[in-house]
Order: C-alpha cells, then sequence, then structure tokens
C-alpha cells in the first residue's frame, strides 16, 4: 500500500495496490501511528481500492473511510489491530470528515468498533465502551445497530448487558427495536438483573425500545405464561 497524509486539510490518502491483508495492515499500522503522533482523530481519508465492501447498516454513509474499515473487517486476523486503532481513534464530541456535518456524521472509531461487533463477541466490551462514550444528541447511525447486533448474534440471556449498553446507546426518542423479543423467561431475568443497576431514565428507555411503552410491557405481562410471566412483572415493578 501506499500512504500520505496532510496535517493541513486533516486528510489521509490510502492506494492499496494489492487486495490483501497485509496491505490494510500495514495502512491501519500507518494511521495508528499517525493519530499517537497527534494527527487529528476528526480525519477525513481518501482511499485508491479495487475492493468495494460496506457494514450492513443503513444509516451509515456510503464514504471512502466506512469502504475502508468494511474491506479490513473482512480479514479476522486484523481484528486485534482494528480493535487497537478504535481504542485510538475514539473521542467524544468529535466526528469524522468523511461527510458534511449531518445526520451521517460519525464519531471517530464507529466504523472499527459497529464492524467487530457485528462479527465477533470477542469485542462486546469495546461495542460496551462506545455506546458509553458516543454523543447521543448529535449522532444517530446507532439507533439501528440493535437490529443489526441481534440479527448477527440473536438475542442470548448471556448477551444483555451489551444489548443493553446498544439500547441506551440509541437516540432517547426511543424507537421500538423489532426484531428484539423478551419472550423466555431467562432473557427476562437476565434484563431485569441488568436494569436493577441503571438510573430511572435509563430503564424507561430500555423498556421503550424493547416494548414500546410500559403499557405494553403490561399487556405482555398480563398475557404471559408462567415463568415468563413473573419474569415481565419483575420489569414492570422496575418502572415503578
Amino acid at each position: 500500500m501506499e500512504a500520505r497524509s496532510n496535517d493541513v486539510t486533516q486528510t489521509i490518502e490510502i492506494r492499496i495496490l494489492s487486495e490483501e491483508e497485509a496491505a490494510y495492515g500495514e495502512a491501519l499500522d500507518y494511521i495508528i501511528r499517525l493519530l499517537r503522533q497527534g494527527f487529528p482523530k476528526a480525519y477525513n481519508l481518501k482511499l485508491k481500492s479495487g475492493r468495494k465492501q460496506f457494514l450492513p447498516l443503513k444509516k451509515l454513509a456510503k464514504s471512502n473511510l466506512h469502504q475502508f474499515f468494511a474491506n479490513a473487517l473482512s480479514y479476522p486476523a486484523l481484528f486485534p489491530k482494528l480493535a487497537e486503532y478504535a481504542d485510538t481513534a475514539m473521542e467524544e464530541f468529535a466526528w469524522y470528515r468523511d461527510v458534511e456535518p449531518s445526520e451521517k456524521s460519525v464519531m471517530p472509531g464507529t466504523y472499527a468498533v459497529l464492524g467487530l461487533g457485528l462479527y465477533s463477541e470477542a469485542y462486546f466490551s469495546l461495542i460496551c465502551r462506545y455506546m458509553d462514550l458516543v454523543d447521543t444528541e448529535h449522532q444517530m447511525v446507532q439507533d439501528d445497530y440493535p437490529e443489526a447486533f441481534i440479527e448477527a448474534h440473536g438475542v442470548k440471556a448471556k448477551h444483555m448487558p451489551v444489548i443493553v449498553s446498544i439500547l441506551l446507546g440509541g437516540n432517547e426518542e426511543g424507537r421500538r427495536v423489532k426484531n428484539l423479543n423478551i419472550d423466555r423467561p431467562e432473557l427476562a431475568e437476565a434484563l431485569v438483573q441488568v436494569l436493577k443497576g441503571k438510573e430511572d431514565h435509563e430503564r424507561e428507555l430500555a423498556v421503550c425500545r424493547i416494548f414500546g411503552n410500559a403499557k405494553k410491557l403490561a399487556g405482555a405481562a398480563r398475557k404471559a405464561q408462567p415463568p415468563l410471566k413473573e419474569g415481565l412483572e419483575q420489569l414492570l415493578a422496575l418502572q415503578m
């Protein structure tokens, strides 16, 4: 690969000469080194590559920057390096310059983090750190992430902490996640345990994103059979 950077325009240029793991590994090393030397994390990237992949997330801009990370994510051996990049790049109240300021603007590290979360359970803690850091008032692209995450991993009790973290990292309008169904007692129990440690407004947002609102949760509890019924009733009690 060939690379160069311009501090004035806050732009990195990457040319992939051979579409292979080594090229993307070298490019990631180059970018990580730049950022650690003080290059702006809110940079733009110009990419020349014969490969054009994007993550299965509808709201993400189809920019060169997105393309670069989606391409790199096709090599599982690069996952640790992508996580290293994300840890280096993430910064609250900063946005990549790959699009004009808009609803598609994303925090540095977004493409790497969201991709890693879809492809490997090993990076769920990274997803949680990202969701704690992201500016939910000014960034919206992560709102659709719960559906993609569940499509990739399903709904499992052991994943409930990261699922709730993703829900709370979304916009506070609380749009319901259509494929997130608490239909087994172990899921309800896991959700209760996670929400017990949350603030009231966080519990309310999580319930809105899963059930629609507390009233619909109450309706689901009435219709459910034991032992799921008891779990849903415990969830409802947390809303009181």
